[in-house]
């Protein structure tokens, strides 16, 4: 991992072929968005859908902060929540990993391509259009200018060891639903060119999400689509079973409170 956080030889990251046959699943993918959007919409509906959602948020987020993935990592790449598309919040892990000296990166999309440059708070990150999603601006002053953000995947960055990963639906095999843009899927895949090429572990990719967010059933993927090491939905967690077992350690596998790895998955 960067900076020498951790080693235990991580596996290649697995593709999402498993659960989605053939490639150009476009219209599936889409009637799949709208039922994961009409999925969650209902759960948090309402008073009672908010303390649900709370509820799952804050054991969500203490698990991860309980757990190896994160104490063992230096530099975490994280997404700024929409609130608007009801994405697992992440304020709090980002206080968290600047109280705890880790680098932190957040997305920031220019054309096709989507960069994670360092962020330092919340109060840099900036509104874009057409969705209103926040990003961080090119330079470190307060207006956008001055020297510019370190990109994660530049020579001095040291790369990732931890990328969060937001989504519509996730399966309990870790395969992902995204937004259709494809961003994440061509970044991972420039991450991990990258970590193979300067000879260190790619990150650990942890999708974050609710229980209403998780998929009893295989979620229509892509043969180009990036699977998730680990989904972690409030109480329940999901991991490949091939992950080295000190990245494990604190999470409540399966929903169990201990971190069984019994209901680890295989990476297909």
């Amino acid at each position: 991992m960067a900076g020498g956080a951790g080693g235990g030889g991580l596996p290649e990251p697995a593709a999402g072929a498993g659960g989605g046959g053939g490639g150009g699943r476009g219209g599936e993918k889409r009637e799949a968005r709208r039922a994961a959007r009409r999925r969650l919409e209902r759960a948090l509906a309402g008073a009672e859908g908010e303390r649900v959602g709370a509820a799952e948020a804050g054991a969500g987020a203490a698990a991860l902060l309980g757990s190896g993935l994160w104490t063992r990592a230096r530099a975490v790449g994280m997404y700024a929540d929409s609130p608007r598309l009801r994405e697992f919040p992440t304020s709090a892990l980002l206080a968290e990993a600047l109280a705890a000296g880790k680098r932190v990166y957040y997305p920031r999309v220019e054309g096709e391509r989507m960069r994670l440059l360092q962020v330092f708070g919340e109060g840099c990150l900036r509104e874009t259009p057409p969705y209103g999603l926040r990003e961080p601006p090119l330079g470190r002053g307060a207006d956008g200018s001055g020297s510019p953000r370190e990109d994660c995947l530049s020579d001095a960055s040291g790369g990732l060891d931890l990328l969060l990963v937001p989504g519509m639906a996730f399966d309990r095999s870790g395969r992902r639903l995204g937004r259709g843009g494809g961003f994440y899927d061509r970044f991972i895949e420039e991450c991990v060119a990258g970590a193979r090429s300067a000879g260190r572990d790619r990150p650990l990719l942890v999708g974050l999400c609710y229980s209403a967010q998780v998929s009893a059933e295989p979620v229509v993927t892509d043969p180009h689509d990036a699977k998730v090491d680990v989904v972690l939905a409030g109480r329940e967690c999901w991991a490949r079973e091939d992950l080295p077992g000190q990245h494990l350690d604190g999470l409540p596998l399966g929903g169990g409170a201990g971190g069984q790895r019994d209901e680890g998955y295989r990476a297909e």
